[in-house]
């Protein structure tokens, strides 16, 4: 129950200052994109990583998607 509660608090919180650098901006749309852009950004997680198997790196697709069907047949 705490943890929803604090998760509603920093959604205001994060509300209102965003309301608050967009309304005192002197460039409006800007701000708001870049207020998405670090929102995007935060949100965005991708760890690509060379796929291996047994150290031998493995760069042809065919030969991958043989491994995975095998793999969870």
């Amino acid at each position: 129950m705490y943890s929803k509660i604090l998760i509603d608090v920093i959604k205001t919180a994060k509300k209102l200052y965003f309301d608050k650098l967009i309304k005192h901006s002197t460039n409006k749309t800007k701000t708001m994109w870049k207020l998405v852009k670090s929102e995007i950004n935060k949100q965005k997680s991708t760890d690509n990583f060379p796929p291996c198997l047994e150290g031998n790196l493995i760069n042809d697709h065919q030969e991958l998607g043989n491994i995975f069907n095998e793999f969870f047949c």
